[in-house]
């Protein structure tokens, strides 16, 4: 069974062991399974971080995850940016899309870097490149971001155009996506769904901006008629 971070609070003597407690239980954990350990990991404080940077260098995927998370909140984020990177060059499917996960959410500034180079490793698949790009727009607004998206709208894989056409969606730039996002939500699926979120979305913006153009000219003239009173 694997610690939890509900338990009861831990000297600040006994962190090192209670790290290497938890690390050690979470060897044949999934990746998946990792997150309720790293928050326990966190709870530890700073007189666990020697055991969490060791953690990092080598060993299952959960194990460096989880130490990873737990160092990018107890200010470690160079070296766990470096972890997370990593896997998410030469992990499991489910590995990669977590570290990318905790790169673009929890990783600090110096995650914005590791994303970046990431998305532009061509040598990696395009799907992943994709959720790179909107990890790193939900970081940092980064214009590389969509342009990246926009090129990969030309994809020969059509999950890849699909992937790239919702991403952009959802950083809110919809262009050239806008076709390819009314196809998807005919589709009775997941993303047929989040398409029609984001398209209902984009029409309510529209709505708005326009509502509002017409309040700034019905301001604008009232202005102008009192002046001439």
């Amino acid at each position: 069974m694997l610690l939890s971070a509900g338990e009861s609070e831990v000297p600040v003597e006994d962190a090192p062991a209670r790290a290497a407690e938890i690390l050690g239980q979470l060897g044949s954990a999934s990746p998946e399974d990792v997150w309720t350990e790293a928050l326990a990991l966190e709870g530890l404080g700073q007189k666990a971080v020697p055991a969490l940077t060791a953690a990092l260098k080598e060993g299952p995927e959960a194990v460096r995850l989880a130490a990873a998370k737990a160092l990018c909140a107890l200010g470690g984020q160079g070296p766990a940016c470096e972890t997370l990177a990593d896997l998410a060059r030469k992990g499991s499917p489910a590995a990669r899309s977590i570290a990318v996960h905790i790169l673009g959410e929890h990783s600090g500034p110096a995650g914005t870097k590791s994303l970046v180079a990431l998305m532009e490793d061509a040598s990696l698949p395009s799907s992943l490149r994709v959720r790179t790009a909107k990890a790193l727009w939900v970081k940092s607004r980064h214009m590389k971001a969509p342009k990246f998206c926009r090129e990969a709208l030309e994809d020969a894989d059509l999950g890849v155009r699909n992937a790239a056409a919702l991403a952009l969606g959802e950083m809110g730039q919809m262009g050239d996506a806008r076709i390819l996002l009314e196809t998807l939500a005919l589709a009775p699926t997941d993303d047929g769904e989040k398409a029609r979120g984001i398209l209902l979305k984009d029409q309510l913006a529209r709505m708005l901006a326009g509502q509002e153009g017409k309040d700034r000219k019905e301001t604008a003239d009232g202005l102008a008629l009192l002046d001439e009173v």
